[in-house]
Formats: C-alpha cells, structure tokens, sequence
C-alpha cells in the first residue's frame, strides 16, 4: 500500500503503534484519519535510530494526538531515500511542508522564501544589468495506488498584482465543469485513467502528468 504526497510515493500508511525499528535515511509523514482521507500532522526527516521510542518520546507527540484525536489515531507513512544525504531529504521535506503547512511542525522548520531571481551588477561600460530566474524543481513521479491524500493547503505571502490587460486579449480558456477533479498540484483537470479495483480509480493530470487515485 502507498499513499503518495506531492510527486512522492510514501509507503504505507500504518498504525503508528505498529511502527519498529531500525529506521533509516527516509522522509517520514504523521498522519491523522478523517474518513477515506489521511492529514499530515508532521513531516520530518531520519538519518538512522534503532530507538523504539523515538515517536512516543518526539518534542510534537503531544500536538499529533491533540490533532489526531488520540494516539490510536496517528498513522505513519516513509519515503526511502537511501544514500541520500541529508541536504537531500531536507530539500525534498521542505517541498512538503511549503505545500502542506503540517499543524505539527514548528515555524522554524518552514523554509525562507527568497527572491525567485538574482541581478548582477555589470561594469559602467555595459548597458544594462542581467536578471536571471532560477527555480529548480523535482520530477520523482509514482503512481499512487493507495488511499487517498489530502490537498496541499494553499500558499501563503503577498499576492502578485493583477497583470496588465493586453489590447486584444486570446480568448479564455473554457473553465472544468464544477464536479471535474482537479490536480492538487496544478490545478488542471485530471482525467480518468484506470480502473484499479473494486471502489476505486487512477486519475492522471493533463497539466503536469501527476496521478492520484480516489475512491469511488
């Protein structure tokens, strides 16, 4: 079983109380129930433990049951990443977080948000100054063939200005009809792609290629 978060295809989930060590270099997601559906409570990073308590005795236990309900309420889903290394994993977390907001997780695990370009000053002599963008993405994609994940909230900050109108302005785009699926990531419509099983279906995304599967 799987259960997939952004591009990423976690294993599992799985009763917390069931989980044993060792663990090692993985993303691990704290996930609370509501129906067919899984909220992240937490996502954090592991080099290596062979601590049997190293959930029970973690600085936001407290915050996942008070979310959760109870401790019999938390679950627990990993992404391997062996041989990683931690810059790795905390790259990857990061996206996690910026997309989801975990309740759990403290503001200083929230990554800055930086200026999505860079200018470089040139000599006297040259006409201009350079800008140049860099936005580096992640392309991990799995298809997920387990429950069903909740939707990234949205992002936080400042909204851009309304962009300027064009003196002849391309027609729309017609809008999805308002029971369409839309792609959490994206937000374009995501097509039927399969049947996998009794209740339940693989969508993919017409947009950016993501799949989720939904109950029916």
């Amino acid at each position: 079983m799987g259960i997939q978060i952004l591009q990423y295809e976690f294993l599992g989930p799985v009763p917390l109380s069931e989980w044993g060590p060792p663990m090692g270099e993985l993303l691990y997601a704290v996930l609370s129930r509501d129906r067919d559906r899984f909220n992240i409570l937490h996502a954090g990073d592991c080099e290596h433990t062979d601590d049997k308590a190293f959930f029970i005795q973690h600085e936001q236990f407290k915050c996942w049951v008070e979310k959760a309900g109870s401790d019999s309420a938390l679950y627990l889903a990993v992404f391997p990443m062996k041989d990683s290394g931690a810059q790795r994993r905390r790259t990857v977390l990061q996206r996690i977080i910026r997309s989801y907001k975990p309740p759990c997780n403290p503001a200083a695990d929230l990554p800055e948000q930086g200026p999505s370009y860079n200018v470089r000053r040139t000599d006297a002599a040259d006409a201009a100054g350079d800008i140049a963008s860099d936005d580096a993405g992640e392309n991990a994609a799995g298809d997920n063939t387990g429950p069903e994940m909740a939707e990234p909230a949205p992002s936080g900050g400042a909204e851009p200005p309304p962009p300027t109108k064009p003196a002849n302005p391309a027609p729309s785009e017609p809008s999805p009809p308002r029971d369409a699926i839309l792609c959490p990531c994206c937000g374009s419509g995501m097509n039927l792609e399969k049947r996998i099983g009794p209740g339940s279906s693989l969508y993919r995304c017409a947009g950016c290629n993501m799949s989720e599967t939904r109950l029916d």
